[in-house]
């Protein structure tokens, strides 16, 4: 076979200069395991930042529908102890609350924000 029938193998091939940064395909999936794995990690952190501790003592946030024990020590973890807390949240605390808690809307859903604001003013909030 001639020369321009054969396979060529370049630098490139092998690792040279020109080669350099270039990463095998197993390399690469090998690569976008971890960053999924420490996207995954991060998606369960919580993003909202709310107080280290609560002004006094802490509302009985299960008084919200779908708030029970084990959510309202989430909540609690996340910084969130008072009904106006939850009543006072934007578009983006949403969010992150919802994708930290892997809640899927919930917090609209079952109309948290109305329910906070009604039960932070029979509180006399």
């Amino acid at each position: 076979e001639t020369k321009s029938g054969a396979a060529e193998i370049t630098e490139a091939d092998v690792g040279g200069e020109a080669g350099e940064g270039k990463k095998s395909p197993d390399a690469d999936a090998a690569h976008a395991d971890d960053a999924d794995k420490a996207g995954k990690a991060d998606s369960a952190a919580p993003v909202y930042k709310g107080l280290d501790a609560p002004d006094g003592q802490a509302d009985d946030l299960k008084k919200i529908t779908g708030v029970g024990p084990v959510l309202e020590e989430k909540l609690n973890k996340m910084g969130i102890f008072h009904y106006r807390q939850i009543a006072e949240l934007g578009p983006a605390d949403i969010a992150a609350i919802d994708g930290a808690l892997n809640f899927k809307g919930r917090i609209e859903r079952d109309g948290w924000l109305e329910q906070a604001k009604l039960l932070d003013k029979q509180a006399g909030g």
